[in-house]
């Protein structure tokens, strides 16, 4: 298991035989000490070939810089949805 903690995230990449997001989420719950629902909406949850993405896309900046986006479009008084 890998954790990346940064100043807007959390994420944790594991390896597992079979999908384990249930016990994935409930480590979170455990070791940050908040109930899972408050956060379960804002959780991505991705396996095989979208995980490996989604992990170069971080480690490359992009999503950092999605997620800046993003922030400023919602400090604008719209919503916007950033997809890949």
């Amino acid at each position: 298991m890998a954790i990346l903690s940064t100043c807007n995230r959390v994420e944790i990449y594991a390896t597992s035989p079979s999908v384990v997001f249930d016990e994935l989420e409930a480590f979170l719950e455990e070791t940050r000490g908040v109930p899972r629902w408050v956060y379960s909406s804002h959780l991505y949850r991705l396996a095989d070939e979208d995980a490996v993405a989604h992990l170069f896309d971080v480690a490359a900046g992009l999503q950092a810089e999605a997620d800046a986006v993003a922030v400023r479009c919602r400090g604008c008084g719209q919503e916007w949805t950033i997809t890949r």
